[in-house]
């Protein structure tokens, strides 16, 4: 039967720490043109789409 071993705490605080200072840098990386992009354009599209669906004012004749 194959036994799994745990690692040793200070392996896992050393992998945890490297985890976290990779993810900080990843979440200072700027977003790449195509994503700003696409979110601008779904901006776009959300705001069209709920002027459509806002009741019409009524014109006083």
């Amino acid at each position: 039967m194959c036994r799994v071993l745990s690692p040793s705490p200070s392996v896992t605080d050393e992998v945890s720490k490297l985890l976290r200072q990779k993810y900080d840098e990843v979440l200072r990386e700027p977003l790449p043109d195509s994503l700003l992009a696409l979110l601008k354009k779904l901006e776009m599209d959300t705001v069209a789409l709920s002027d459509r669906e806002r009741p019409k004012k009524a014109t006083s004749q």
